[in-house]
């Protein structure tokens, strides 16, 4: 058998010439095509026994040799058959146009004549490494594949010392370590041993199976017992699990409990699948301990709580005198004093350095690590408290009005007097002004230098009286937007208003309540969201965008009193009257939320970065954002191309596409850091455009007639060299999506007519076809085929054979598109039914489903696929478009990981009625 297999072009047959008769003076014997092949006999199989029988691939690097198919075909097998793959350099090829099994591996250069003897050294000596290993492999294939093509005959098989040579030769290899045993040896090995077994097992004696026959029967009885025990425990898990999903549209947190009762009973598909769908609808996070039986504050004062500026603490303050500071994270009480006969409202200075407390008596000023007391600030009862924006003034609303006081000399000033005043008030961005609700249904706007009142916002219109429930405020971080809290008056609803402060009129109106009172307002730190509490434990977060309700609330079962976001704006936290402080998802199930104005073009995700394509009135706009806090990182203003932009999958290249569809100006490639060209391209009719996963290739729909149906064309970036797409549709016409496998060698396309199509996308040759078809997708080697389809369906088929592997069934609706994650294990489907749903895409089991209010279509992997993305159009004229990140498949396949990520969620104190749906259950 040969040592070494040297795959090259023909065009370099002088210097392959000159390197085998090198190789062969050492002692290798080589196998070349010029001498190996006999007349008459068929290439492809004297190349494939030539290199089973090989112990060595070596592959010279040039132009050509990439080029070539052969070349391709033999790298390719090679791989199959876990060869040795040595690369030599002989002319430099641009990395992308390389194969994946040579780009990887590291090269022996042969670019430099004089150099030559000492790079053969090195040939002969990396072929040397390892050889008897390397020997040994290439033997038991051998042997392998005799087996394999005799139909896997049981006189092939290895017996004794021969058998246990290459056990032990299988048993030896290290992980990684190259060549690695390949399915087939696995196979033939495992299939000798278990013959050897049945041999061994023909020689027991009849007594030995006499008593084999009893022990065998008694364990029949004990597995019997058993089954009967996890069929009876299986029930009872199932019927959990089944309970949890029902409680599921009334009640997230019963749904939570019983999902974690069903996992613990048995973690089968379907209790690990019911807990997953309670946890992406609850989007409690923590409920923390409880500070006060229900009820006891009255219905009108409560539970107030607030978030130190650097999100690492929580205070919390009640109507009965009890401080106490937590951690948001673990929801470990850090320190708990009783300060005061009635605490009110609580308060952060800018700083973090000062904790503003109300109280029955005035303002304490205590310190938040330590709870010490720094000062006393007397008055009457205090039912608000605010910090100015720079820390040095308190406002604190009584009974009797407004008092500032100013913190540098503790000295105080009546800036309102009267009983009318509300109990929430904000300072101006700028600290000028004070922004205070009031019980006559109207927002007063005093200027704090002059005392005056400058403006004032009437609520609903003139026929108002006092003695209604006091109004809400809350100010944008940037302080360009108020949203104001109105009480219900007479037969209106109360409602949720926006006004712009520069002109303070109404921008818009975002939620309304029938005959409840809105209690508590905050904006997220990025001004893109409002949470909005309410009397009757209501509570949800709104985009100020979209006016869309993002996320409800239903834990809270006495009035919402507090809601303030984490700096960090990933969480919220909400006191209610039941003596509970929680701590909520902002963004439902989705890790991050962010908003932008007009369509999203394109997305894409990379570690932690997520780029966004989009619109703007004046052109394209490309932000990018780090996640999971969502920090800007930057945003790129491009002029506008009507045939439109995409992203490559890395993030690093954009191509532009001049001209009104179908797009016949040409192609630029632009830098997505900078926006620069970088390249522009001769001009083609586009239809369609879809980016290699490394961005080296773009393939092209070309626009056809109604006769002439147009191309579709691989373009390499580097060279420039064109691959055409063998014509593959029945009915004539064109792929209308068109998806790469993540290592490059396949290209699968759907057509319009319902055929879906995979290419080889080196050559153009076309490999498979499957009909009724929606969007098409690979996995990342390219050998399966995943296939969404409008009858609610989605399939994975073996593209070698064309056979159907696993059906995805779960939509009541149309599937519109499907994806693999990057590793192939998962499948991402979007149906017409408003859900994207989560799959094994091995089983076909559905792991996860995610409910929206419109159809989900433009979504895209992060690089490592533990995240994903999607961006949705706006659900009303004019609104801002939005784009969200969820974590794949928390928890995915560890049923221990997955309770402990759900404990947290629930809070230890049930209602009566909760108890009796949990017992019942």
């Amino acid at each position: 058998m040969p040592d070494v297999f040297v795959s090259y072009s023909r065009s370099d047959s002088v210097f392959v010439s000159r390197l085998v008769e090198s190789i062969g003076s050492r002692g290798k014997d080589v196998w070349v095509d010029t001498e190996g092949i006999a007349d008459g006999e068929v290439f492809p199989e004297a190349i494939k026994r030539a290199i089973e029988q090989s112990d060595a691939f070596v592959f010279v690097i040039t132009p050509e040799s990439v080029a070539s198919a052969y070349c391709e075909n033999e790298v390719e097998y090679a791989r199959d058959m876990q060869k040795r793959i040595v690369p030599i350099l002989r002319v430099p090829v641009p990395d992308p146009q390389l194969p994946a099994e040579i780009r990887v591996r590291n090269w022996i250069p042969f670019t430099d004549a004089a150099e030559f003897d000492a790079s053969v050294a090195r040939l002969i000596g990396a072929l040397d490494t390892d050889l008897e290993a390397v020997r040994a492999h290439t033997r038991w294939l051998v042997k392998a594949l005799e087996w394999d093509s005799e139909g896997r005959e049981r006189s092939r098989l290895l017996r004794g010392a021969e058998l246990r040579s290459a056990e032990a030769w299988l048993a030896g290899r290290p992980e990684g370590a190259e060549p690695a045993p390949t399915q087939l040896q696995r196979e033939y090995l495992l299939a000798g041993r278990q013959a050897a077994a049945r041999r061994q097992r023909t020689l027991v004696g009849a007594s030995v199976a006499v008593a084999l026959v009893s022990i065998g029967l008694l364990v029949f009885a004990l597995i019997s017992r058993g089954q009967a025990v996890s069929e009876r425990v299986s029930a009872r898990a199932q019927a959990l699990a089944a309970e949890s999903q029902a409680e599921l549209p009334d009640d997230p947190e019963i749904s939570l409990i019983l999902g974690m009762r069903a996992v613990r009973e048995k973690a089968t598909a379907q209790s690990q699948f019911a807990l997953r769908a309670a946890l992406d609808a609850s989007p409690l996070e923590r409920g923390l301990p409880t500070i006060d039986a229900p009820g006891t504050c009255g219905v009108n004062s409560g539970l107030s709580a607030a978030y130190s500026p650097n999100g690492r603490q929580i205070a919390e303050a009640t109507c009965t005198g009890m401080l106490r500071l937590l951690d948001p994270v673990t929801g470990t009480l850090l320190r708990s004093e009783h300060i005061a006969a009635q605490l009110s409202s609580i308060a952060y200075s800018p700083n973090g350095t000062l904790l503003a407390v109300g109280t029955s008596t005035g303002v304490m000023l205590l310190d938040p690590q330590t709870g010490a007391v720094h000062a006393r600030l007397a008055g009457e009862s205090t039912s608000a408290v605010a910090f100015s924006p720079n820390g040095g003034m308190i406002a604190a609303a009584s009974p009797g009005g407004i008092t500032l006081w100013r913190l540098e000399d503790r000295r105080a000033r009546a800036l309102v007097r009267g009983p009318n005043a509300g109990d929430s008030m904000v300072f101006s961005h700028d600290g000028r002004l004070l922004i205070v609700g009031y019980e006559d249904a109207s927002v007063h706007v005093y200027d704090l230098a002059s005392g005056k009142l400058v403006h004032r916002i009437l609520a609903i219109g003139d026929k108002h009286e006092p003695g209604y429930w006091p109004e809400v405020v809350a100010l944008s971080p940037d302080g360009s937007e108020l949203a104001v809290g109105y009480p219900t008056l007479e037969s209106l609803n109360s409602s949720v208003s926006i006004y712009n402060t520069k002109t303070w009129v109404k921008q818009s109106d975002v939620m309304s309540l029938a005959e409840v009172e809105i209690s508590a307002l905050a904006f997220s730190p990025d001004g893109t969201r409002l949470a909005v509490g309410a009397e009757d434990g209501t509570a949800g977060v709104w985009s100020t965008a979209s006016l869309e309700q993002l996320v409800a609330y239903d834990g809270p079962t006495a009035a919402v009193t507090a809601m303030a976001f984490a700096p960090d704006g990933q969480t919220l936290l909400a006191a209610s009257n039941d003596g509970i402080a929680r701590i909520w998802r902002p963004g439902g199930a989705a890790a991050s939320f962010l908003t932008f104005p007009g369509r999203i073009d394109d997305l894409a995700l990379n570690g932690d970065t997520l780029d966004v394509l989009h619109e703007t009135n004046t052109g394209e706009v490309l932000s990018s954002f780090h996640l999971p806090n969502d920090r800007p990182l930057q945003s790129l203003e491009l002029r506008k191309y009507p045939g439109g932009i995409r992203i490559s999958p890395d993030g690093r290249l954009l191509l532009a596409v001049e001209g009104e569809f179908p797009a016949k100006g040409p192609l630029s490639i632009l830098s997505a850091s900078t926006g620069r060209l970088i390249r522009k391209l001769a001009p083609a009719a586009v239809e369609d455009e879809e980016w290699s996963q490394d961005g080296s290739r773009i393939a092209l729909e070309e626009d056809g007639t109604y006769t002439t149906p147009g191309r579709t064309i691989i373009l390499s970036l580097a060279s420039g060299r064109t691959v055409t797409l063998q014509q593959a549709n029945l009915c004539g016409a064109n792929p209308s999506s068109l998806a790469f496998s993540r290592d490059e060698r396949r290209i699968a396309g759907a057509g319009f007519c319902g055929y879906a199509d995979v290419w080889n996308a080196r050559t153009g040759r076309l490999l498979r076809q499957v009909a009724e078809v929606s969007s098409v997708d690979l996995n990342p080697d390219g050998s399966r085929l995943l296939v969404s389809s409008w009858d609610s369906r989605a399939t994975i088929w073996d593209v070698a054979t064309g056979r159907l592997l696993v059906n995805l069934i779960g939509h009541t609706r149309g599937v519109s598109n499907a994806a693999f994650n990057p590793s192939g294990s998962l499948v991402l489907t979007t149906g017409l039914d408003h859900t994207i749903r989560v799959w094994n895409a091995h089983t076909g089991q559905q792991l996860r489903v995610l409910t929206f209010t419109d159809n989900q279509e433009e979504f895209t992997f992060g690089s490592n696929g533990a995240r994903f993305v999607v961006g949705e159009e706006p659900p009303v004229a004019n609104a801002s478009s939005i784009v969200r990140v969820f974590d794949t498949c928390p928890a995915c396949e560890d049923p221990h990981a997955l309770l402990a990520l759900a404990a947290p969620h629930v809070t230890k104190e049930l209602t009566t009625l909760e108890r009796t749906v949990i017992d019942e259950a």
